[in-house]
């Protein structure tokens, strides 16, 4: 199940954490301020 994940990871190009991936496909690698993230989510 790890192995999984962290496959997956890879060929979304994702080399760390944390990170976020959106609907749209951006990638958004490392720590992201709660602010900032209520305004990616559109909360």
């Amino acid at each position: 199940a790890v192995n999984d994940q962290f496959m997956l990871g890879q060929q979304v190009g994702v080399t760390g954490t944390p990170a976020l991936i959106f609907e749209d496909g951006s990638l958004v690698p490392g720590y992201v301020p709660a602010a900032r993230l209520k305004q990616m989510l559109k909360l």
